[in-house]
């Protein structure tokens, strides 16, 4: 057996610029609130016009985790997609698959490699692999007990971008199911380290046969909401058997930031299908 860790090193967002568009969205928060209060709906045309003003004003500052002056508590960018329930592949009761809506991005019905398709945009200094398939889709459950509340939603989500794929049916449990494909998470510190996660995988062969994802708190609290979910999305990558993408700016690439979105992209989904649809089960 082997260990293999794969670790990710954050970019930081510009926190002088973040501060700034706060600081101004949360003045112009409390005007946006005395407008409605004094004129009601006759308010809301300006308002939104406001808010139009403001999101080209956070993307000219950088600041990816500005809040949205017209929603109380809530971040216009770097949001979690809305959660799906007990059918959307990442919840607690372990039991349902997602639908994989968008499979499309690969062109892929089911698991089977296409003629000719190869592993794309690979950082060849990386090192990682594929668990052995176990049928149409293979089931990977993420343990979620050494994981703090704030991580295990971030887990949950990123079973749901994962599930996406058709050789993939990912979903976050308390506890892994006995003799399942059983990937760990655990909360810690980094202890003066800057990597904001690390994933390292137990090999047998040329197969994969266990994996532990760590989610280092102190860091990731410097982060914002997108780049924490980017953090755990990419992590998940590694332990379901990709490697490092080539590409600056990717959701796999080794370095990542709050701008980056946390989605799988289409050549993500296709490195699944070679990773997994050419395997006999």
């Amino acid at each position: 057996m082997r260990s293999i860790p794969s670790v990710r090193r954050r970019i930081l967002t510009r926190p002088l610029n973040i501060f700034i568009a706060v600081v101004i969205v949360g003045a112009v928060a409390l005007t946006q609130q005395h407008i409605r209060t004094s004129f009601g709906a006759a308010a809301s045309a300006f308002v939104e016009a406001e808010n139009a003003v403001l999101s080209g004003l956070a993307e000219k500052l950088g600041a990816a985790d500005v809040p949205d002056a017209s929603q109380s508590g809530a971040l216009r960018f770097g949001a979690l997609p809305p959660s799906g329930g007990g059918d959307d592949g990442g919840g607690d009761d372990g039991g349902t698959p997602g639908a994989h809506p968008n499979a499309d991005l690969s062109g892929a019905t089911s698991c089977a490699t296409p003629a000719g398709l190869e592993l794309q945009d690979q950082d060849l200094t990386d090192e990682d692999t594929p668990w052995r398939r176990t049928g149409p889709e293979t089931t990977f459950y993420f343990e979620t007990t050494g994981a703090i509340p704030e991580h295990v939603e971030y887990i949950k989500k990123a079973a749901v971008y994962w599930s996406r794929s058709v050789c993939i049916d990912a979903r976050a449990v308390a506890t892994c199911p006995a003799n399942a494909y059983c990937v760990t998470v655990s909360s810690e510190n980094a202890g003066g380290g800057d990597t904001d996660g690390e994933h390292t995988g137990t090999e047998e062969g040329e197969y994969r046969v266990g994996s532990h994802i760590q989610l280092f708190t102190d860091v990731l609290n410097q982060e914002g909401v997108n780049s924490r979910l980017v953090t755990t999305v990419h992590e998940y990558g590694h332990a379901i058997g990709l490697r490092h993408r080539a590409t600056e700016g990717l959701l796999m690439y080794q370095d990542t930031g709050e701008e980056v979105s946390p989605e799988p992209d289409k050549i993500d989904f296709e490195n699944i299908l070679v990773l997994y649809g050419n395997q006999q089960y």
